[in-house]
């Protein structure tokens, strides 16, 4: 995920990393540690979409591309910590106000199904969250010497 002309606001994992990676914060002040969602590598995506364009006949209009796990915010920052060399801490505040990163936990909601996907096209995710920021945190430093990010 990055921001282009068409898409400005990101997700959770982008602006976590944002904080963390590029702006470098030691601390981060966060509300909504119960916040949950199902969260996709995009590689996984990737896979799913190409599955099922090369299914020789979809049974389904549309198919849910997804790992089937929620995680919370508690864990996406556990996740982000265990990543080597990206240091930081984190604490809970009361208050959007006093936050650096807020979330409503208002609209909770269970995993996204894969069964179709995974009974008609023969996908399977192959990423769970911490391999996902892993990959994605990799990505980020990567560009980051690069040159190439943030844009």
């Amino acid at each position: 995920e990055r921001p282009t002309r068409s898409r400005n606001l990101m997700g959770p994992i982008y602006r976590l990393l944002h904080h963390i990676l590029t702006e470098k914060k030691e601390i981060i002040k966060v509300k909504g540690l119960a916040y949950v969602r199902d969260w996709t590598f995009v590689m996984d995506t990737a896979k799913c979409l190409v599955s099922g364009l090369d299914a020789k006949e979809p049974l389904s209009p549309l198919y849910n591309a997804s790992c089937e796990v929620n995680s919370s915010l508690e864990e996406i920052l556990t996740a982000i910590q265990e990543v080597p060399e990206v240091n930081f801490e984190w604490e809970e505040v009361e208050m959007d106000k006093d936050a650096d990163f807020s979330v409503k936990v208002s609209s909770l909601r269970g995993p996204l199904s894969i069964k179709k996907a995974r009974e008609e096209l023969g996908f399977k995710p192959q990423y769970d969250l911490k391999q996902g920021i892993l990959e994605y945190c990799d990505w980020w430093k990567k560009s980051m010497k690069k040159g190439l990010w943030p844009p």
